[in-house]
């Protein structure tokens, strides 16, 4: 290679080390999209006839009627005859968990290995391929509590969802309030999951009992990690059966609990006061 030769080299090298210094350029801004003409109920106050809906980003940036201000270069979709409202909320969900075809493969909503799963988590069963959750969207349902089905005392961890992306962590929703449910159930459907098998629970009192059980040993495992931390004595041993219920009690986590008749209601009322926790029926 001549002197010249590595002279050109280095030069052309220089001016990729000036060009990578640059900054990026600012993305452009997202077109807005505007529908116009639908009637929209805002669910904040009374429908809006002949209303404009403004999205850019992904976001609505505006809610109004006919004079609300639309961009320059926004796209507008005529909706004269529709009607927009907020997206449905479905607080207690299966999608995913018992997916359609319903076939054996599909069956994750129950673990039948014993009454008591409070570690288990239906965020690592949810099949975002289902065709439920399309279906969902269809029917004007955007937003989903997913949870392990009722044939449990306590269940499992739920899922807070937007029906969104192609992956469950694209799905879920981050909060700094809750760090998400919890299912529970009492009534006909734990029984009959476990009596046929001469398995316990066999009453409505059993069911309780187990519940009440599992939350007092929470009670005292949070107790020993509070000790530790006051520097009382060594940790625990971390226990992923108890952490999300120790979430309960410290309000983080909220309970969904599934109950058949007046009494199973007021049994889940009464737990709720003993240890209070947040509850949903």
């Amino acid at each position: 290679m001549n002197r010249f030769t590595v002279c050109l080299l280095l030069g052309c090298l220089g001016g990729f080390a000036v060009l990578a210094a640059l900054p990026d350029p600012p993305p452009a801004p997202a077109k807005a999209v505007a529908f116009t003409g639908a009637m929209i109920h805002s669910a904040v106050g009374a429908p809006i006839p002949d209303g404009v809906l403004l999205v850019q980003g992904g976001t609505i940036v505006a809610v109004g009627g006919k004079d609300t201000p639309i961009p320059a270069g926004a796209e507008i979709i005529d909706a004269r005859g529709k009607v927009i409202l907020p997206g449905l909320v479905d607080t207690h969900s299966h999608v995913g968990v018992y997916a359609k075809p319903g076939v054996e493969a599909h069956q994750d909503g129950n673990e039948g290995s014993g009454p008591v799963q409070s570690g288990i988590r239906a965020l690592d069963a949810i099949h975002t391929g289902d065709p439920g959750i399309r279906m969902a969207l269809a029917g004007g349902v955007t937003t989903a509590n997913i949870m392990p089905g009722s044939g449990n005392v306590i269940g499992g961890t739920t899922l807070y969802v937007k029906f969104r992306g192609r992956t469950v962590e694209e799905m879920r929703i981050a909060s700094t309030n809750t760090v998400g449910g919890i299912k529970m159930a009492n009534g006909e459907n734990p029984k009959r999951a476990f009596e046929r098998n001469r398995q316990a629970p066999g009453t409505r009192m059993k069911i309780a009992a187990l519940q009440r059980e599992q939350l007092v040993k929470a009670q005292a495992y949070r107790q020993r990690w509070a000790d530790h931390r006051a520097g009382k004595g060594a940790a625990p041993d971390v226990d992923l059966a108890l952490e999300p219920l120790v979430e309960v009690l410290d309000r983080k986590r909220t309970v969904h609990f599934h109950c058949h008749r007046a009494d199973d209601l007021m049994t889940a009322v009464r737990l709720a006061e003993e240890f209070g926790f947040d509850l949903v029926l």
